[in-house]
């Protein structure tokens, strides 16, 4: 017996705003009457555009992966400068 698939992020949902005004996590567009990804991180709402993902797979991934948050800059390599 072949067990169902669980998908990997449980609270991912299509929101449709209709009056208020959804900032992308991605390309940080504002969006407003588009149907959007949507999920809770903690206690703060996250939203994707369906340019930056147009299947649920890849909003998925980005949420799983934490791309949302902001990346630092690679160290310096090499001698410091003189």
């Amino acid at each position: 017996m072949e067990r169902k698939h669980v998908e990997e992020y449980k609270g991912l949902s299509t929101y449709f705003s209709l009056f208020s005004w959804k900032q992308c996590s991605k390309c940080k567009k504002d969006f407003r009457r588009e149907k959007i990804w949507q999920t809770w991180t903690g206690r703060v709402e996250r939203c994707l555009c369906m340019g930056c993902a147009p299947t649920r797979e890849e909003a998925g991934k980005f949420f799983t992966n934490n791309e949302f948050l902001p990346h630092k800059p690679p160290p310096p390599t090499g001698p410091p400068p003189v």
